[in-house]
């Protein structure tokens, strides 16, 4: 089955015959509700587009507020810094989730490690898997995203922990927590790191603003300093850094956000299950930005094919096992009823072109 990568709507729009403003991208986990920069736009010092965009005190001031934690190395996007890590880091073995984010997977692999894969469906299955590993060779990195994309797989903090306190010989526990925004509490960074833990938080998620391409690495100075090293200088231009900051300080637009997906996560769960309810459902799991329904890859297939005829881009991915695939479904704008209405009219076509029924 050909595979789009999140948010690509260009080649979706080239391969379908549809111009990219006419579609309605639910195959990205971001928030459709993003943080309002029009009007911030209009305020910036024109300074910040002129000035090479060294880091700003109260940008940094402003990040580490939001994260609790100091620190940190600015990225542009933390898909920069997956990919040079395991370059900073012991050369030792290394465990991941089979199933996830697989930027992760393929770094370690051009990398050159040796890689083993760990359950990411069930909770206690996995909790096994990893201890039986670390068990028989404790000089290993973990590579956890928590919670997963796609399967919504979560570890407690505790749990983590215990893992990090277990490596050995330079191991690091690696945590990639891009969607971790709607639970601060169950972060890492609701603790003081333990020196062989690394954090990944990717902003654009939560605040809708992937386009500005901003994520943050928190771990250690010496892991910092080694992965800086990799990246560009000046590489969080400056306006960024204005948005970057004002959002960071905005609680009020935070607190209602949350609100907001959570709300437009039930909505859109809601929306799509009389499709699923006639479907040869397997299972189905589901985070605040974006639901996963495992289904036979021959319905995955349908579906997608029929919603991108209609200029409604959804996701799909492979789960490992070629008759079961993922579908998965970000969530819908709430304010927008132009595209709620296109999404319920695509889901009553293919209730009555696979299912006979509306």
């Amino acid at each position: 089955m050909t595979l789009f990568h999140g948010g690509d709507i260009r080649t979706a729009s080239e391969q379908y015959c549809i111009p990219v403003d006419e579609w309605i991208d639910l195959s990205t986990g971001i928030n459709p509700e993003p943080y309002p920069v029009a009007d911030l736009l209009k305020k910036i010092d024109l300074k910040a587009f002129e000035r090479l965009p060294y880091l700003q005190p109260e940008f940094l001031a402003g990040v580490s507020s939001y994260y609790g934690n100091s620190g940190f190395l600015p990225v542009p996007g933390t898909q920069n810094a997956i990919r040079r890590l395991p370059s900073c880091l012991a050369d030792l073995p290394v465990i991941l989730p089979h199933l996830g984010y697989q930027e992760h997977v393929k770094a370690w692999q051009v990398h050159g490690s040796a890689c083993s894969f760990c359950e990411a469906e069930d909770v206690e299955k996995a909790v096994v898997q990893i201890d039986a590993l670390l068990d028989e060779n404790p000089a290993q990195h973990l590579v956890v995203i928590n919670p997963n994309n796609p399967t919504g797989l979560q570890f407690s903090v505790e749990q983590l922990t215990l893992w990090s306190q277990g490596l050995s010989q330079g191991g690091s526990l690696i945590v990639d927590e891009a969607f971790i925004d709607l639970q601060p509490q169950k972060s890492l960074l609701s603790k003081p790191l333990l020196s062989n833990m690394i954090v990944f938080r990717s902003f654009g998620k939560f605040f809708g603003l992937a386009g500005i391409r901003v994520g943050f690495v928190f771990a250690n100075a010496d892991i910092r300093a080694s992965l800086g090293e990799h990246i560009d200088l000046w590489s969080i231009n400056g306006p960024a850094q204005v948005i970057v900051t004002q959002a960071c300080r905005d609680s009020a637009w935070q607190k209602q956000a949350r609100i907001n997906i959570h709300d437009a996560g039930q909505k859109t769960t809601a929306l799509f299950h009389v499709l699923f309810a006639k479907c040869k459902l397997i299972q189905s799991t589901h985070q605040a930005l974006f639901s996963s329904y495992y289904l036979p890859t021959e319905q995955v297939d349908l579906i997608f094919q029929g919603f991108a005829e209609q200029g409604i881009l959804l996701r799909k991915l492979p789960t490992g096992k070629s008759a079961v695939s993922i579908l998965r479904i970000g969530s819908i704008d709430c304010q927008n009823t132009h595209e709620i209405k296109r999404i319920t009219e695509a889901i009553q076509g293919a209730l009555a072109r696979y299912y006979g029924t509306q």
